[in-house]
């Protein structure tokens, strides 16, 4: 169960910043290679944020290790 949780909240996290960051994340972050813009689905657009090519990238990236980090700690701290 906790798992589960984790990894939910992980997924939500994610989906969460990447509507935040919106237009942003096409200057912030390089798309993957071999990554075609006609193969890609509502979800992955959200989910694949490919590599930093700013600070400000880096930096979302970092914090979103973070977030999902501490996320996984609360969890196990109510649950556990």
């Amino acid at each position: 169960m906790h798992n589960t949780l984790m990894l939910l909240a992980a997924i939500v996290t994610i989906y969460i910043t990447s509507l935040l960051l919106g237009e942003r994340k096409d200057r912030w972050f390089r798309r993957r290679i071999g990554q075609q813009p006609a193969s890609e689905g509502r979800w992955q657009d959200h989910f694949r944020f490919g590599f930093p090519k700013t600070r400000e990238g880096v930096l979302i990236v970092l914090l979103l290790f973070v977030a999902i980090a501490l996320e996984a700690w609360i969890i196990l701290r109510l649950i556990g």
